[in-house]
């Protein structure tokens, strides 16, 4: 089953989880609803929930109307919508890959 990317007007959007595009979504300041489908997908939606920046994520077993609909309301709430922003400004200051050039040089240094 594939489950469409889907914008919520344009305040938030609903996914399959990919991690890509969770991060795209989150750098752009948009909460997002999760549909994790296997692997470590449910533990990495479980994990943006934490953060405050989306519904709790929806096996998609167990995706019906009235769950889709109760977490497009909790999306849109203020709170979770401000987080995503705030945690969209803090993704977007990192450099991850000159990041870990930086710590994997530093060790070869180190480790000589």
């Amino acid at each position: 089953m594939k489950i469409a990317i889907t914008t919520v007007g344009t305040r938030g959007y609903i996914q399959p989880y990919i991690a890509r595009t969770i991060a795209t979504r989150l750098r752009a300041n948009k909460p997002t609803i999760i549909i994790p489908h296997n692997a470590n997908q449910p533990a990495w939606g479980q994990r943006v929930f934490e953060l405050g920046v989306c519904s709790k994520p929806i096996k998609k077993t167990q995706l019906t109307t009235d769950k889709l609909a109760s977490a497009i309301h909790f999306t849109l709430q203020t709170n979770i919508i401000s987080n995503a922003y705030k945690l969209g400004q803090q993704l977007r200051k990192e450099n991850g890959v000159a990041n870990a050039v930086s710590i994997i040089d530093n060790y070869l240094k180190e480790n000589q």
